[in-house]
């Protein structure tokens, strides 16, 4: 991410008591970006304690050193991830669902996304693709 720097967004003096609009658009892109990557990870967090239940899935938690993330388990995370973020994961994303740190990569990049489009009656199919007749 890049944004200027808060002190050299605007002419005023460094003195200045008061932010200008340009330094709190900063500083709320910031918190955004924070809170939203917070938000997945912990949320992410919790799904994996309820799924998995483990008492601390590290952001390295993978099949290899998760008892029971199985392909049963997979499926079960797949669907409570599906549930929680209220999205709904492609094939190619499910298979990409390697590890803690991919997962959220993953999430991230679905939320950030905008909804998808919708046909003439504002209909829209499972994918995300536009209806057609």
């Amino acid at each position: 991410m890049s944004f200027v720097p808060l002190n050299r967004c605007c002419q005023k003096e460094s003195s200045d008591e008061f932010l200008c609009a340009g330094e709190i658009l900063c500083y709320q892109k910031l918190l955004e970006d924070f809170l939203s990557e917070n938000n997945i990870q912990e949320r992410l967090h919790k799904i994996f304690l309820k799924v998995f239940n483990c008492s601390d899935p590290r952001k390295t938690a993978s099949p290899d050193n998760l008892a029971g993330w199985d392909s049963l388990g997979h499926l079960l995370l797949v669907s409570a991830i599906e549930e929680e973020f209220k999205i709904k994961l492609t094939v190619e994303d499910i298979f990409q669902m390697v590890n803690f740190r991919a997962i959220q990569t993953i999430l991230e990049e679905q939320v950030s996304h905008e909804p998808p489009p919708k046909d003439s009656s504002g209909r829209t199919s499972e994918r995300g693709e536009i209806n057609s007749l």
